[in-house]
């Protein structure tokens, strides 16, 4: 099992985000973010809150592992837009939900049974 330090290292190595940056961007110290990554201190909420969205991943992969990283940008707007369009009203979310089965079905049959060709 991973901790956060070495997830936090993996999301930020992955995004190719320097420590150096990575700190004059977020605004926590680089000494702070060391030893995150190197496990030596626990962050504050507001640290993992801002670290969290600063890489786009969530909370709960950073703390538990849990979750996969979200560290693309365009996948994490498409992710916030849908969240937003299910939580509209159930009429929304039913028609959301149909749009997408129409949209991608054949996709996600390919993907879910690629040995059914």
């Amino acid at each position: 099992m991973t901790t956060f330090g070495q997830r936090l290292r993996q999301a930020r190595e992955s995004s190719n985000i320097s420590l150096t940056t990575f700190a004059e961007e977020s605004g926590i110290s680089i000494s702070n973010l060391s030893r995150y990554e190197n496990d030596s201190v626990k962050p504050t909420s507001d640290s993992i809150v801002a670290i969290s969205n600063y890489l786009n991943v969530s909370t709960d992969w950073l703390l538990k592992g849990t979750d996969k990283p979200i560290t693309d940008p365009d996948l994490q707007h498409m992710i916030d837009i849908l969240e937003k369009m299910m939580s509209i009203d159930s009429d929304t979310r039913i028609w959301v939900k149909k749009q997408f089965e129409y949209c991608f079905k054949p996709l996600i049959d390919e993907i879910l049974n690629p040995n059914n060709k």
